[in-house]
C-alpha cells in the first residue's frame, strides 16, 4: 500500500481558491539530482500559488522523507518497481503496473491533484496513473542511459494531447527523436543549488591534506558513466609530476553497480600516489569541499544538465569538463577547458592548465562561473520555467 505524509497546513487554502496542485514524481531510490531539484524549486513556486507534492518509490532511503517532510512538502510513498536488465525485473514490472497504475490514479484523485509531473523516460506508472484520472502530464525527460529501443517504445505516448514533453538539457531532442516535432519541446534545466553563501572552505586537514595543497577534485557516483576511473588515470600523472598535489574523490557507491565500485577502489589503491588520493565518500558537505577545489574535474560519459557542475560553478572553482549533455551551453564563452568524452589526456591537459593559472585569470573565470550561475540556472530563473511550463500545460 502506499503510504503518504500530508502537514497540518496542507488544505488551510478555501477550495475555489486553492493553488494548483502539482504531483512531481521521481522514480529513483536514490537521493539524487531530480529529488533535490523537486525541493529547492518548490518554495519559489509555492509563493506563485504552486503547491508541490512529491511521489517516490516506497523502497527509498527515509533520508528524501525527511527532508520533504522539514520543508513541509506533502507526499506520496507509491510501489514503483524498477525495470533493470534482469529478465525477472522486466517481468515484476509488467506484472505489477497494473496496480500501481491504479494506485497513483487513485491518489491523483483523492489529493485532488491538477498536474502530474513525471521525471524520467521509464516513470511510466505515474504517467499511465495520470492519463486513467484525466490529468495533465508534464514528462521530463532526463534520462540518457535510457536503451533507444525503451524509447521508441513509448515514443507515442509523447505524442498524446494531454501531454507536454519537456527536456532536461537541449542535447536530450535528439537522442529522443524530438528535433522538428510540431509542438514545441521547452528545455527546463536543473537549477543551482540554493547558494551556501561565502562561509568557510572544508577543513582539509581533517582527510590528512595539508592546508595549502592544491586539490583536484571529483564529485559523483561511483558508476561507470560518471568517469571516475577516466578521473584517476588523468590525475594519476598530475600526481606524480607535482608532489605537493591531492585528489579528492567524492561519491557514494549503487547498488546498480557494486562489482564497478570495488574494482574502482582497487585501482585507486594501486595507484603510485594512493596516499595523496582521497575517497571520501557521500558527503552533505559538498559546497564546503567546492570552495577548498583548485580545480574541478567532470569527467562524465553522458550527462543533461549536471548539477555537480553548475554546484562548481557556483563555488567559483576551475572546472575542466568533458562535452556532455548541455555541458557546451553552460560554458559557452567561457574559458574553460572542454574535451571529448573519455578523452583522459585531455582531461589531464585540463587540469594541469587550471593548477597553472595566473591569479588574474583565475579570479576571472570564477567570476564568469557565477555571473553564468545566477543569470540562467538561478532558483528563480528555473523555478520560472517550471511556472511557465505548468501554466501552458493547463491551458
Amino acid at each position: 500500500m502506499a503510504s503518504t505524509h500530508t502537514p497540518s497546513n496542507a488544505s488551510d487554502a478555501p477550495s475555489d481558491h486553492r493553488p494548483l496542485r502539482v504531483l512531481n514524481c521521481t522514480h529513483r531510490s536514490h537521493i539524487g539530482g531530480a529529488q533535490r531539484r523537486i525541493m529547492w524549486v518548490a518554495g519559489p513556486l509555492r509563493d506563485a500559488a504552486i503547491e508541490t507534492q512529491v511521489a517516490f518509490p516506497d523502497d527509498s532511503h527515509d533520508e528524501f522523507a525527511q527532508e520533504l517532510t522539514a520543508a513541509g512538502i506533502e507526499f506520496l510513498r507509491a510501489p514503483m518497481p524498477p525495470i533493470r536488465k534482469s529478465g525477472v525485473s522486466v517481468a515484476l514490472f509488467i506484472l505489477t503496473l497494473p496496480f500501481v497504475v491504479a494506485v497513483f490514479a487513485l491518489a491523483m484523485a483523492r489529493r485532488r491533484v491538477d498536474l502530474v509531473h513525471v521525471n524520467g523516460v521509464t516513470n511510466l506508472a505515474p504517467l499511465l496513473g495520470a492519463l486513467v484520472a484525466r490529468r495533465r502530464v508534464v514528462w521530463h525527460l532526463n534520462d540518457t542511459l535510457t536503451p533507444r529501443s525503451f524509447v521508441r517504445a513509448v515514443m507515442p505516448l509523447m505524442r498524446l494531447r494531454a501531454v507536454r514533453v519537456v527536456v532536461a538539457a537541449d542535447a536530450i531532442t535528439e537522442r529522443y527523436g524530438l528535433v522538428g516535432r510540431a509542438a514545441p519541446v521547452r528545455t527546463l534545466p536543473a537549477p543551482s543549488p540554493p547558494d551556501a553563501g561565502d562561509g568557510e572552505p572544508a577543513d582539509v586537514a581533517a582527510v590528512g591534506i595539508p592546508p595549502d595543497a592544491p586539490v583536484i577534485g571529483f564529485v559523483g557516483n561511483i558508476i561507470e558513466p560518471k568517469g571516475c576511473s577516466d578521473f584517476i588515470r588523468a590525475v594519476d600523472p598530475v600526481l606524480r609530476d607535482r608532489p605537493d598535489a591531492h585528489a579528492v574523490i567524492i561519491g557514494g557507491a549503487l547498488n546498480t553497480q557494486p562489482r564497478y565500485a570495488t574494482r574502482f577502489a582497487e585501482d585507486v589503491a594501486a595507484m603510485a600516489c594512493a596516499d595523496r588520493v582521497h575517497m571520501l565518500g557521500a558527503r552533505s558537505d559538498v559546497p564546503q569541499w567546492m570552495r577548498r577545489m583548485d580545480v574541478f574535474v567532470l569527467a562524465s560519459h553522458t550527462e543533461a544538465c549536471p548539477i555537480v557542475l553548475l554546484e562548481a560553478m557556483q563555488a567559483g572553482v576551475p572546472c575542466v569538463a568533458t562535452r556532455v549533455g548541455d555541458v557546451e551551453r553552460m560554458l559557452e564563452g567561457i574559458p574553460a577547458p572542454t574535451v571529448d568524452p573519455q578523452d583522459v589526456p585531455g582531461l589531464r591537459k585540463g587540469i594541469e592548465h587550471l593548477l597553472d593559472l595566473a591569479p588574474s585569470s583565475r579570479a576571472a573565470l570564477s567570476a564568469a562561473f557565477r555571473r553564468r550561475v545566477h543569470e540562467r540556472y538561478s532558483l528563480a530563473a528555473v523555478a520560472q520555467a517550471h511556472l511557465e511550463v505548468y501554466r501552458h500545460a493547463c491551458e
